[in-house]
């Protein structure tokens, strides 16, 4: 829901400022300032990865787990913001960056991106195959006929057009 989603924007917002005025001053080079960050990265990064771990194995194992999701979403949507914020200054000083940046987990991430670009045409052209609803998934429906009906649904009933089943 949009207006839930407002704080996370702002806090990006927030943050985007801190970065921009932390290097219009050029206090984002300092090697003090670099591994200040790179410690806290270094040692937030891996609690809020635990944390996340369990709570999709919770998520996982009791169907009600909206608590789990929202302490996720909601309290700890600043320290995560501040991993990233600091992941920005450390670089190469903290060994969270250099975890992140390793060719096998870069490679990782780009194939399961196309695999989830791919899913949906993929599970589609299965599911139409399966079911045969290649030919009436857009029945011809004319608003200008008068014998047309009246409304979409109508128009999706007289052709014959079945819902996918569940």
């Amino acid at each position: 829901w949009t207006p839930f989603r407002l704080p996370a924007f702002l806090l990006g917002v927030l943050f985007a400022a801190k970065r921009t005025r932390m290097r219009r001053m050029n206090t984002d080079t300092d090697q003090d300032t670099t591994l200040y960050y790179a410690q806290i990265v270094d040692k937030y990064s891996f609690r809020l990865f635990v944390f996340w771990v369990f709570a999709a194995a919770f998520s996982l194992a009791f169907e009600e787990s909206k608590p789990v999701r929202l302490f996720s979403e909601f309290f700890l949507l600043y320290p995560a913001a501040y991993v990233i914020f600091g992941l920005t200054i450390a670089g190469r000083e903290s060994r969270t960056y250099r975890l992140l940046t390793h060719p096998l987990l870069l490679l990782g991430g780009k194939i399961s991106y196309a695999a989830y670009l791919l899913q949906f045409p993929v599970w589609t052209y299965i599911d139409r195959m399966a079911y045969g609803t290649f030919g009436n998934r857009f029945p011809p429906c004319s608003r200008d006929d008068p014998e047309a009906a009246e409304s979409w649904s109508e128009c999706f009933s007289k052709s014959g057009y079945q819902e996918w089943p569940d």
